[in-house]
């Protein structure tokens, strides 16, 4: 899970990319059945990466044919503040070259292998090259498939 930003941080390179998030140590606060909850509090840490007072809970219940994850954020502190959330999945594949990701035909997206150009995807996302795409509505649902189209 990729917070309180995406990709590289805005101002300061030094930062990890993809916020703390992913690399922090949550506290399981429930675990029943099918269900499970995260979380997630600032501290010394993270106040020094980020300076704002935060709890995010995530929940992750399994359903017959899915997942369900809820993500949210609770500002503890004085101020406002704006964070970017990401899942930031990685799937183990045979051959990536052999797999394609339907579901965002027509999607705009930002090409971060030329600059974050402004794109409009067609068809299905295949990988017949280095591929590294921000798409900015994708609503889903996303299928990932393996094998011959």
């Amino acid at each position: 899970m990729c917070f309180p930003w995406f990709n590289a941080h805005a101002t300061n390179p030094d930062l990890p990319s993809h916020g703390f998030a992913r690399t922090s140590v949550w506290t399981l606060k429930e675990s029943a059945g099918d269900c499970a909850v995260l979380e997630l509090e600032s501290d010394e840490k993270t106040l020094a990466m980020w300076p704002h007072a935060f709890l995010v809970t995530y929940r992750l219940q399994l359903l017959r044919k899915g997942l369900l994850m809820d993500f949210r954020v609770q500002n503890t502190g004085e101020f406002p503040f704006t964070f970017e959330t990401a899942l930031h999945s990685y799937f183990a594949l045979e051959d990536v070259r052999q797999a394609r990701v339907e579901g965002l035909d027509g999607r705009t997206y930002l090409d971060q292998t030329e600059e974050f150009r402004r794109k409009v995807q067609e068809g299905d996302v295949v990988f017949s090259e280095e591929t590294d795409r921000l798409f900015v509505d994708s609503p889903g649902p996303l299928t990932l498939r393996e094998g011959p189209a």
